[in-house]
């Protein structure tokens, strides 16, 4: 083989490592979106942050203690 044709397999096994890197990092990255998703439902299915603003936890104004206003 020539330098170049030593190269250009060098290059390409370079390559298809790296493209098989990035394969397998988006792999990760789905799986654990898929995780944080099943994390976010609740046993019935629904999604508790469809129930909740998210900033109502960090509030003295907890869902389970907002009452509804009567206006007079």
């Amino acid at each position: 083989m020539t330098t170049f044709q030593n190269r250009q397999s060098y290059n390409s096994s370079l390559r298809s490592s790296e493209l098989e890197e990035i394969a397998r990092r988006r792999r990760v990255e789905e799986e654990e979106a898929a995780a944080m998703q099943r994390e976010m439902m609740d046993e019935d299915g629904l999604n508790l942050n469809l129930h909740y603003n998210y900033t109502d936890f960090f509030t003295n104004n907890t869902p389970q203690q907002q009452q509804p206003q009567d206006d007079e």
